[in-house]
């Protein structure tokens, strides 16, 4: 397997762990007491991954590598609040893809070498939120719940006059526990964060968060800075890796 081949592929497994910024958006609304309300956003990260496969062997993934493979992404969040208490989802859909063309030398004959490789990623993330500290300029709020992974993965491999076809898939559940906070620091400007650690299927992840928004009227810009760190059970290519970068959204308030 070439060199290229083999990072691709592990690019799209890594890929794969892309969970949402789970920043409670519950901590991010001034709820009132006897009625619901809700946002709902859309956001973009962009991301630089880190980490170790199971051979020791270190690898990075740019930004812009991700980009050139991604056929099809959607990032959104919806979150219920009542009171103290809240009700966050989080859902990311990937579709990557990536035609890989060379020679490889075949019992001493050069022959050309084709690969077709789709990865489709569906990260789901439900959480449950109790505020334990509010006043004018602060919130707080403790998390709970789980974060739920499936992938699928076809490959197609051309070898000469050799073809082979791989098509796997699985899932993970992971619990987390987690907290999220915001000050307000005008009627317009606010700065949030959140860090959450868990476990289950993956040995441990944990992630932290901080970010800067600001609001017209129903609508909110956020942006900030995201690291989500894994560490796998029972790996098969990836030990461990770090995901860090920024990201935007917007947000609205309904």
């Amino acid at each position: 397997m070439s060199q290229q081949l083999k990072h691709f592929i592990i690019a799209l497994l890594v890929l794969a762990v892309f969970t949402a910024p789970v920043l409670s958006a519950a901590a991010e609304t001034e709820s009132a007491a006897d009625s619901w309300q809700f946002v709902g956003e859309l956001y973009m990260w962009a991301p630089a991954i880190n980490g170790e496969d199971v051979a020791g062997g270190d690898f990075e993934i740019t930004f812009n590598d991700i980009l050139d493979n991604l056929d099809l992404a959607f990032m959104g969040k919806l979150a219920a609040v009542k009171g103290k208490w809240s009700l966050i989802g989080d859902l990311i859909y990937m579709d990557l893809n990536q035609d890989i063309s060379g020679t490889a030398n075949i019992i001493g004959r050069p022959e050309r070498t084709e690969a077709d490789i789709t990865l489709k990623a569906s990260i789901a993330t439900l959480l449950g939120g109790y505020s334990v500290f509010e006043n004018e300029s602060i919130k707080v709020d403790v998390l709970a719940g789980a974060r739920y992974l499936k992938l699928e993965v076809d490959a197609k491999f051309d070898l000469g006059s050799f073809e082979t076809k791989i098509s796997e898939s699985g899932h993970n559940w992971d619990g987390i526990v987690g907290l999220a906070g915001r000050i307000n620091l005008t009627p317009k400007w606010f700065l949030s964060c959140y860090a959450d650690v868990g476990s289950g299927d993956s040995e441990l992840t944990w992630q932290a968060q901080g970010a800067a928004g600001y609001r017209f009227d129903k609508l909110d810009a956020v942006f900030g800075y995201r690291h989500l760190d894994y560490e796998f059970d029972n790996p098969e290519v990836i030990d461990n890796m770090n995901i860090s970068g920024p990201f935007a959204g917007i947000r609205y308030h309904f």
